[in-house]
């Protein structure tokens, strides 16, 4: 599912660069099989279980987690260092389930039992992540944006979930365009340039990274996140009406 990880990032940039997307999409999925094949190899070569990869990838998302928390303890002084590296563990955990697939097919050990435990611990790990970015929040007497980490889980958890009923009674293809990839990519951006811009100063508030870059970037998350769960409702709706 993350390989289109990186599909996210190109939607991100300007369209006055005059870049297509779908352009994009080929770049940098081809990079990204490119950097990614030397470890492939090599998790293969030592056989390294799949299952085993779905797992740390979960446990990168709980330590990511438990920084986001920490940082929030510290308050606007100390919050920027942990969530640029809570950013940070969050892209090396979806590099991870890039891998897990992947690894799982060349070796030939691809079974429903390997794909319900990665989907299941999908959920988790993304669970995890809101939970420390609610922490985060609450530590930092943010009460409105706690109710945006656990809105933003809800309407993620409502967007995978629609996806497996509707695959469930047979239909493919629901759609929409805020999926588990783009999430996190987004997430991870909005840590990563918040967590700088806060740590450098770039203002001389210290709260100032976090309402004008964090927070905004919860919102387009909760939107989007939102948008893409009642799309996929609609379009499964519609398709198994015209069905029946």
């Amino acid at each position: 599912m993350f390989d289109r990880v990186f599909l996210s990032f190109a939607l991100a940039i300007p369209f006055q660069f005059g870049l297509h997307p779908v352009m994009l999409k080929r770049l940098f999925q081809d990079l990204l099989y490119r950097i990614s094949q030397p470890l492939v190899g090599l998790l293969v070569r030592f056989r390294v279980s799949p299952d085993l990869i779905s797992l740390a990838g979960l446990l990168l998302n709980v330590w990511a987690a438990c920084l986001f928390v920490y940082g929030g303890l510290q308050g606007f002084e100390g919050l920027y260092i942990p969530v640029f590296w809570g950013g940070v563990i969050l892209l090396a955990g979806g590099f991870l389930d890039i891998l897990d697939g992947r690894v799982a097919r060349l070796r030939g050990v691809e079974s429903p039992a390997g794909s319900l435990l990665d989907s299941v611990l999908d959920r988790y790990a993304e669970g995890f992540m809101f939970l420390g970015i609610g922490g985060m929040a609450w530590a930092l007497d943010q009460t409105w944006v706690v109710l945006l980490a656990f809105s933003g889980m809800l309407f993620s958890f409502m967007v995978s979930y629609t996806r497996a009923k509707t695959e469930s009674l047979q239909l493919q293809e629901v759609g929409g365009w805020f999926q588990r990839p783009e999430r996190i990519v987004l997430i991870v951006i909005f840590c990563l340039v918040s967590g700088l811009c806060g740590h450098y100063h770039i203002w001389p508030e210290s709260q100032k990274a976090w309402s004008l870059i964090f927070v905004p970037g919860m919102v387009v998350l909760n939107i989007g996140a939102a948008t893409t769960a009642l799309q996929r409702l609609y379009s499964g709706y519609r398709k198994l009406k015209q069905a029946s």
